[in-house]
């Protein structure tokens, strides 16, 4: 049998700066991964993707999976948690071997023996501060030329690039403590980019390659995937909290009030019929006041861009750019601002997918917004991580190798 008799539940949680999701499934040989249960709390003690207030997450999170729990009517253990902040960085390690055979044909030892090599010589950046959460395997190259699995090529050394996801320890093990403090089990503590990108991007999407953007209130996560594996990942400790600061500051607003304004009257471009049109509000204290409408547009364009400018620019450092056959898809609370595709769009240079959530089963109804893409992702990874511990049908979701925290048994 592929699992147990028992049941078994996959469970997501997102600790982001405006909100904490927390999202079960359940992993069967018949329900491979079906949502039973969402909670959500409102998030006051993260700033930027980074704890804070250690006190009132806990509590924040404890309702969240209180929630979660009362719908889904189970008791959750092992979780995957998500991991932001302008900490996480990335480098590749290269691993060689020597080819042994006589006729120079690559065996699967051979790629083990490469794959090895990448391990044990990690980046220089890898330190005793840090701590890694993904291991993602390359395409390797064979004599220095990609190797195209299945034709049997012949070569003397066989390459195998890693890529590593690592960021600050204490930083990272901070959401682990608050889980383990509240009787769970934290295993799997993943990137959110990389959660985003396992609930958005299908296989084919995944092999064309394409770029996921999540847009929080505190940070903005990117992964590049191309070739089934994720390319470049990272966060940037920008988000829609950014653009509400922005209004605030250049309308002379109230924060709640510029933050209201963007939630209902947002926009990622510019529209030419707002030039000298007035955008009505109402003050805390009841006062009938108005902001030029155009002026409002144009901040909210103009930190958008910036954002998306600086995750272009960072790929093109890296030597990455989307291709004519490759797409930009959008997830995280700033994904519904009006015409937040297009301007992704026309900075790229490049398509924009639709927003699509992929093989979601259960009460999906009320997780088909972007802002659940993440923890919806971080499920579907925890229940991957399940199967392959049974054979199970998730076994293959994503190519990678993920380094996991320590468990604690629920009491």
């Amino acid at each position: 049998m592929l699992f147990k008799k028992r049941k078994q539940y996959a469970t997501g949680i997102e600790i982001g700066t405006s909100k904490i999701c927390v999202v079960i499934a359940e992993v069967s040989e018949k329900c491979p991964f079906k949502v039973l249960g969402v909670g959500q709390s409102v998030s006051s003690g993260v700033r930027k993707g980074v704890i804070f207030n250690t006190e009132a997450t806990i509590a924040e999170v404890r309702a969240a999976v209180a929630d979660a729990e009362n719908l889904a009517n189970v008791s959750i253990g092992e979780v995957c948690v998500g991991i932001t902040g302008g900490h996480i960085k990335s480098a590749f390690s290269v691993g060689e071997h020597m080819l042994e055979s006589a006729d120079g044909r690559v065996t699967e030892e051979d790629r083990e023996d490469a794959l090895k090599n990448a391990i044990e010589c990690p980046p220089k950046e890898i330190s005793e501060s840090v701590l890694v959460l993904h291991r993602i395997k390359q395409q390797p190259l064979l004599d220095g030329q990609l190797e195209e699995p299945g034709l049997n090529a012949r070569g003397r050394i066989l390459t195998q690039p890693l890529y590593w996801i690592y960021g600050n320890r204490n930083q990272i093990w901070e959401p682990i403590k608050i889980l383990q403090d509240l009787c769970l089990e934290p295993k799997y503590p993943v990137f959110n980019g990389f959660a985003a990108s396992i609930a958005l991007m299908d296989a084919e999407q995944r092999k064309k390659g394409g770029l996921i953007i999540d847009l929080g209130a505190g940070t903005t996560e990117f992964a590049f995937t191309h070739g089934g594996c994720i390319r470049y990942a990272g966060s940037l400790s920008i988000g829609g909290d950014h653009v509400s600061n922005d209004l605030a500051l250049g309308l002379k607003l109230e924060i709640g009030v510029a933050e209201n304004l963007k939630t209902f009257h947002g926009r990622a471009i510019c529209d030419p019929q707002a030039k000298n049109a007035l955008l009505p509000f109402k003050t805390p204290n009841g006062e009938n006041k108005s902001v030029r409408f155009d002026h409002f547009q144009i901040i909210m364009e103009l930190r958008l861009k910036e954002i998306f400018q600086i995750i272009r620019e960072t790929l093109a450092e890296a030597g990455l750019q989307l291709g004519p056959d490759q797409g930009v898809m959008l997830c995280g609370g700033g994904a519904c601002i009006q015409m937040i595709s297009s301007l992704a769009s026309s900075v790229f240079q490049a398509q924009s997918w639709p927003f699509c959530l992929n093989h979601l089963d259960g009460i999906c109804d009320s997780l088909k917004k972007p802002e659940f893409a993440t923890p919806i992702g971080l499920a579907r990874y925890c229940a991957s991580k399940m199967s392959r511990k049974t054979g199970g049908p998730l076994a293959n979701v994503f190519s990678l190798k993920g380094l996991t925290g320590k468990r604690k048994e629920r009491e």
